[in-house]
């Protein structure tokens, strides 16, 4: 059966695989492995791997201070508290695990990994370099617009949570950054470096 399928099917079938495949992995052993191991409390806690390889706190520690500089260079007072909050006067944002982007991350290291099939692993890491450094820089500007609501009790612009608002910006640029991906890749074959 999979023989007689044309090579359309069998190129796009075996990518959706690749990428979902992926990013299953990615997303479900984050949300389901890592923050139970990592999260003090929780039935399988190793102090070890949270110390050493709790890559959300990383995350949120790098939107959080992103943020916090990003505020100190437009001249706010902002203060970071306890690593993962950040404050201007009484008005503060706590960051969760949860809140760090990992999904949208997941997502784009995926489609990095599924669409091209060499073994050039600097290129794609360069790649996921700039998708994540672009995903945190999004999630900083939440933090951001979220302190700055809360402290000018501006009305909120999207009729939805911070939450929803971030996940619908981030898949834009999301969006636009898979296009510069896929441009970079189809102006590079003659470089070797080939969709999957």
């Amino acid at each position: 059966m999979i023989a007689k399928l044309s090579p359309f099917y069998r190129y796009y079938g075996s990518y959706l695989l690749r990428l979902f495949g992926i990013f299953a992995l990615l997303f479900y052993g984050t949300s389901e492995v890592v923050m139970r191991v990592v999260t003090p409390g929780r039935r399988f806690y190793i102090p070890f791997l949270n110390q050493y390889f709790n890559y959300l706190e990383w995350l949120r520690k790098a939107v959080i201070h992103l943020a916090w500089i990003i505020l100190k260079l437009l001249s706010y007072p902002a203060i970071i508290e306890q690593n993962w909050g950040l404050a201007i006067g009484n008005k503060h944002v706590f960051m969760a695990h949860e809140c760090t982007g990992y999904g949208v991350m997941a997502f784009w290291i995926a489609f990095v990994f599924a669409i091209t099939a060499n073994k050039k692993w600097l290129h794609q890491l360069k790649w996921i370099a700039i998708g994540i450094a672009a995903i945190c820089l999004v999630n900083s500007l939440r933090i951001i617009s979220l302190l700055l609501t809360m402290h000018y009790h501006w009305p909120a612009l999207l009729p939805f949570d911070h939450h929803t608002n971030f996940n619908i910006i981030a898949y834009i640029v999301l969006a636009v950054m898979m296009k510069f991906y896929i441009n970079h890749i189809e102006g590079s074959n003659e470089k070797g470096i080939r969709p999957a």
